[in-house]
């Protein structure tokens, strides 16, 4: 019995060390977790957008026109600039002894963003614009402003459902909402610049 034992004890002390450094070379040997795998892809593309929204303390059903470019990571992360300007003629607040002003209104900024499977025809993409937007007010001929540029903080979280159209063409539709702070322009308030915005956009490059 002792014999059986002592054997039993040596093979332990044998085996025992040989597995656990096998063990320590396979964890060694194995990749670390990364957020990107590698080798990471690049691509880059640019998008024409079209936003739809109210704007203005009348709610002007509005039209805004802008354009991003993004940088494409494992065709799955976004890196992205964004720049949108309101398109439609609002009319200012009757607060002015001057008839005929307009608002002007525009934003951008850093964009980030997730796509998923954006290998299938239909797939979904969710982003979120933050940065700076710039609002004053002109007249009929757009060649004079009146009160000083106001800028404020705007925050535009979105979410579409992209068309693959060709390897190199996108349609993507969707909703965002456009959350402006610090909004310090005569006659308005946050409020007049927020709001829901259906989003149309035409994505052109390398996915």
């Amino acid at each position: 019995m002792k014999k059986l034992l002592t054997c039993c004890i040596m093979v332990s002390c044998i085996c025992l060390p040989t597995a656990l450094a096998q063990s320590d070379s396979a964890r060694g040997s194995s990749s670390s977790a990364n957020l990107l795998e590698e080798p990471v892809q690049h691509a880059i593309y640019g998008a024409a957008m079209m936003k739809f929204s109210p704007v203005g303390p009348q709610g002007v059903n509005s039209l805004f026109v802008g354009g991003e470019l993004y940088w494409l990571l494992n065709k799955k992360y976004l890196l992205g600039l964004g720049f949108t300007g309101l398109s439609t003629v609002v009319q200012a607040p009757a607060i002015f002894p001057v008839e005929g002003l307009v608002l002007v209104t525009n934003y951008g900024g850093l964009v980030l963003g997730y796509v998923h499977n954006s290998h299938k025809l239909i797939h979904l993409e969710a982003v979120c614009l933050g940065g700076i937007g710039q609002a004053f007010y002109r007249d009929k001929e757009y060649a004079a402003t009146y009160n000083q540029n106001d800028t404020y903080i705007i925050l535009e979280p979105a979410v579409s459902a992209v068309l693959n159209m060709t390897s190199a063409f996108r349609i993507g539709a969707g909703l965002s909402y456009r959350l402006a702070q610090k909004v310090d322009l005569i006659g308005l308030d946050d409020r007049d610049l927020s709001g829901l915005s259906l989003n149309l956009s035409f994505r052109v490059g390398r996915f």
